[in-house]
């Protein structure tokens, strides 16, 4: 941008003064400079300022243009935990259809359930949050429960699990952001092997970019 600035500058300084210098040597003109010709080349040089800042403008415009902005997506839903999920399938469908090379970003808040049974390590009904963490009926902590027949079951009972199309299971918790191998359905579960006993729900906001 700058460069092409200079050279118009410069261009247009020399056409200004060629033709002043040869208006105010007129009158001492060569014989050969008759009226014809001293027009002649005065029109030649704006014809070629006039080019160069043609090629000034377009080159401006092009390296100034803003670059186009990526689509986006947002959308707000809730994820039950007495929807069954399992490695194979099942969930909540978010309704959003992702391409490859799209990323989401997940946002989670919220409590649940995944018995109504009391357990020796955290009494009475114990209660989950998107990451997994557990509180017993009281409100203190419990450790986290991971069981073999989960859905992830590298990931706590109650995190909240994402899946692209016929992809893994994958754990986002209260927030994560992922991006999509190959195009797919978006789909949200509770990390839970039974639905029978589970109440509460997280809700969920989905920020797509494209």
């Amino acid at each position: 941008m700058s460069i092409w600035l200079s050279v118009t500058v410069a261009s247009t300084t020399v056409v200004v003064g060629v033709a002043a210098g040869a208006v105010a040597n007129w009158i001492k003109r060569p014989a050969w400079m008759t009226g014809t010709r001293l027009w002649n080349l005065i029109g030649l040089l704006v014809l070629v300022n006039v080019v160069l800042v043609s090629v000034t403008i377009l080159a401006s415009s092009g390296s100034d243009a803003a670059p186009v902005p990526s689509s986006t997506e947002l959308k707000e839903l809730m994820v039950p935990a007495n929807q069954l999920i399992s490695p194979q399938g099942g969930g909540t469908d978010s309704g959003m259809s992702l391409e490859r090379g799209d990323t989401v970003t997940v946002t989670a808040s919220g409590i649940a359930s995944y018995s109504r049974r009391g357990e020796t390590d955290c009494p009475g009904i114990a209660k989950t949050d998107p990451n997994g963490n557990r509180t017993d009926e009281a409100g203190r902590p419990c450790p986290a429960k991971k069981h073999p027949y989960a859905p992830l079951p590298s990931a706590p009972i109650g995190m909240l699990l994402a899946r692209i199309g016929t992809g893994e299971w994958t754990a986002v918790g209260s927030g994560a952001t992922i991006q999509a191998s190959s195009g797919g359905r978006l789909v949200l579960g509770y990390n839970d092997w039974s639905k029978d006993d589970n109440t509460g729900a997280y809700d969920v906001v989905l920020h797509v970019s494209r």
